[in-house]
């Protein structure tokens, strides 16, 4: 009996493997593509806990995340509560001690498509 059921559930792992599935984000059949990588990202210290975050914009997109990590090479985690619009051009980080440690910054432009947010390139790291 346990026999059975493997052959079947590798009969059917192989029949689901063959299907054609339709991803809509798939660069290859939907022509959409991903979102380029951010130009221009500059990071200044500016006084006391505080750090300019500045970048070209992209317009045709919907908007922006924003990534912080204390190591260049380390773990980005993306700044949550933040709300950056396709014409913003300067993000204000007052939430680090900036005499304690320094931050490295990641950017990457998104654009929302069938209710789904596609996420383009990530850029370079930079700090101050």
């Amino acid at each position: 009996m346990k026999i059975k059921y493997a052959v079947a559930l590798v009969i059917i792992s192989i029949f689901a493997c063959s299907l054609d599935h339709e991803n809509p984000l798939d660069p290859k059949t939907s022509g959409i593509e991903a979102p380029a990588a951010i130009r221009g990202l500059n990071v200044a210290l500016t006084w006391q806990d505080s750090v300019y975050v500045t970048w070209h914009p992209f317009v045709q997109y919907d908007g922006y995340f924003l990534y912080r990590s204390l190591d260049e090479n380390g773990y980005f985690r993306r700044l949550e509560g933040i709300d950056l619009e396709p014409t913003d051009t300067l993000y204000v980080d007052t939430e680090i001690n900036t005499f304690e440690r320094k931050c490295w910054y990641k950017m990457s432009a998104f654009t929302v498509i069938e209710g789904d947010t596609l996420e383009g390139y990530r850029c370079d790291p930079k700090t101050w």
